[in-house]
C-alpha cells in the first residue's frame, strides 16, 4: 500500500516511486487528499503519464504534449494552443482515458463547435488542436488510431465559397491619409500602406534595421503582446526587406 493517512491533518497522502525516461526511479509524495482513494487516484494517473500508458486521462497527455509544445513553438504560437486546450477541449474531454475516446464523442464535439455566430478560425481552431494532441499520442504514447482523423474534417456547408480579402485602395487611403494631422501617425499609417508590413512588424522596428543608403528596411521581428507574459519579440512569418524607395 503506498496511500496513508497523516494522523495529525486527518488528509491522505500517496508515496510511490517510478521510472523516469532516463531509467532512472524517482519517489514522488503528494499530500492533502481527503480520502484515501483520491490518493491512489492521483498516484495510479500520474503513474499512467509517466509510462505513457493509454489508460492516462487527455488532462494528462495535454499536459505532456504543451511541455513538448513549449520546446518547439513560438511563445505566441504556445499561449495559442494552450488557451485552446484549456478553454475548449479539456471542459469536454479532460477526465477521460486517452484509449477511451471514440469518434462517435468526436464528431458530436466537432459539431457543437460550428457556431455560425463564431467566426470560422473560432470553431475549426481547437478542432485541429486536439486532432494535432491525438497524433501526438499515436506517434509517441501508442495509441492505435486517431478519433479526430477518423471523425472526419470539420467544414461549414459554405466552405467551398471563395474568401474575400478586404483592403483599402490607393484612392481609399489617399482620401483618408490627408486626414492625419500629426506627424509620427501619419509616418505610421504610410509605412504600413506602401510596405505591406504587419503591426507588430512595425513595432519591433529599431533603427538598425533601416538602411538609408539602400532604401530598405529589414524586417527581422514581430512584437506581439502575450496575456500573464508581456511582451516579446521573435522571428516573423518570413523574413524581408521592405523598399523605403523606388
Amino acid at each position: 500500500m503506498s496511500q496513508y493517512k497523516d494522523e495529525k491533518t486527518g488528509k491522505w497522502y500517496a508515496i510511490f516511486r517510478y521510472r523516469t525516461y532516463e531509467g532512472k526511479n524517482k519517489q514522488v509524495k503528494k499530500s492533502g487528499f481527503a480520502t484515501k482513494r483520491e490518493a491512489k487516484q492521483y498516484e495510479t494517473e500520474f503513474v499512467s503519464k509517466m509510462n505513457g500508458s493509454k489508460d492516462m486521462s487527455l488532462k494528462s497527455l495535454s499536459e505532456l504534449y504543451l511541455a513538448d509544445c513549449h520546446k518547439r513553438v513560438k511563445p505566441t504560437t504556445y499561449q495559442s494552443v494552450s488557451d485552446c486546450i484549456k478553454n475548449r477541449i479539456l471542459p469536454t474531454f479532460g477526465n477521460l482515458a486517452v484509449k477511451d475516446i471514440t469518434p462517435v464523442m468526436v464528431r458530436n464535439w466537432q459539431n457543437d463547435q460550428l457556431i455560425p455566430k463564431y467566426k470560422k478560425s473560432t470553431s475549426i481552431d481547437p478542432c485541429r488542436t486536439f486532432g494535432t494532441m491525438l497524433e501526438f499520442a499515436v506517434r509517441y504514447y501508442g495509441m492505435p488510431s486517431n478519433p479526430v482523423r477518423m471523425a472526419g474534417t470539420v467544414r461549414y456547408p459554405n466552405d467551398h465559397e471563395d474568401k474575400v480579402i478586404h483592403f483599402w485602395t490607393q484612392e481609399q487611403f489617399d482620401r483618408f491619409i490627408v486626414l492625419v494631422r500629426d506627424p509620427m501617425h501619419r509616418l505610421i499609417y504610410e509605412t504600413l500602406f506602401w510596405l505591406g508590413l504587419r503591426i507588430g512588424e512595425l513595432c519591433a522596428l529599431r533603427l538598425k534595421d533601416i538602411d538609408f543608403e539602400k532604401g530598405l528596411i529589414h524586417i527581422e521581428r514581430n512584437k506581439e503582446h502575450i496575456y500573464n507574459v508581456g511582451d516579446v519579440f521573435q522571428p516573423p512569418r518570413r523574413q524581408q526587406a521592405a523598399v523605403l524607395s523606388a
